[in-house]
């Protein structure tokens, strides 16, 4: 459920910003999982804007 509220909170632009960026308002999140060699894989994409390297980067 984190990870799919992350995706939603910080991954996704408002609708101005996505316009502005080219993109539709509305913006598309996906989720899938899968077994892979006795583990589960969940997978979260979206459409956003993607990670702020510098900002991760300057986390202490």
């Amino acid at each position: 459920m984190h990870l799919v509220r992350n995706a939603m909170d910080h991954g996704l632009e408002a609708p101005e910003e996505r316009l502005a960026a080219g993109k539709a308002s509305q913006g598309l999140l996906a989720l899938s999982a899968y077994h892979d060699s006795g583990s589960i894989v969940i997978e979260i994409k979206d459409d956003g804007r993607g990670i702020n390297r510098k900002k991760v980067c300057k986390k202490p």
